[in-house]
């Protein structure tokens, strides 16, 4: 008899989530990263970064380094913890209150070809994470199609400041599905 598969959310039930419970609590000018899995205290999460966001030069959102990182529960979505972090601890080279790059506006993320591309990845999403938390070989058909299109879809949706944070604090999910970080 074989052990049941680990539940895991979808990954708009944790986008939502981490919005719902955390994005609200920081205000408005803040900005929710794209889900990626991390290990906390020794087990996986889905992680979100957040950080201050502004619109300063017109067509282009400014970030600044993220101030937190939202842990939640793959298998409910709880909210494990938000956890206060330093630009060092992310691997940037930063004072906290800098800028670190641009990204794309509000707006420039609601046109078509963004929106398709944020809902392929969210589907890659969703089969690439239970086989990861299964450790599932990443050559099995279904996940390689997957793994796939979340490197297909990956480098016109992450935000290019955010991606040593990304490699620091999802470092074997990274590797194992060689996101370019």
């Amino acid at each position: 008899m074989t052990a049941a598969a680990p539940k895991c959310l979808s990954a708009g039930a944790f986008v939502h989530r981490a919005k719902l419970y955390v994005g609200q609590m920081l205000g408005p000018l803040t900005h929710q990263s794209l889900p990626l899995v991390s290990n906390f205290r020794g087990t996986s999460s889905i992680a979100f970064l957040f950080c201050k966001a502004e619109i300063v030069d017109a067509g282009s959102l400014t970030l600044w380094a993220p101030k937190y990182v939202a842990h939640l529960n793959p298998a409910d979505g709880a909210l494990r913890q938000i956890q206060a972090v330093t630009p060092e601890g992310l691997g940037l080279k930063v004072k906290p209150d800098e800028p670190i790059g641009g990204y794309l506006t509000p707006g420039a993320r609601m046109g078509e070809q963004f929106l398709t591309r944020l809902g392929q990845f969210y589907e890659a999403f969703d089969v690439v994470v239970p086989a990861y938390l299964e450790r599932k070989s990443a050559q099995e058909p279904e996940v390689k199609a997957a793994i796939g299109k979340l490197l297909e879809t990956w480098p016109h949706l992450a935000e290019k400041p955010l991606l040593p944070c990304y490699r620091e604090l999802a470092s074997s999910f990274v590797n194992w599905t060689k996101l370019p970080v």
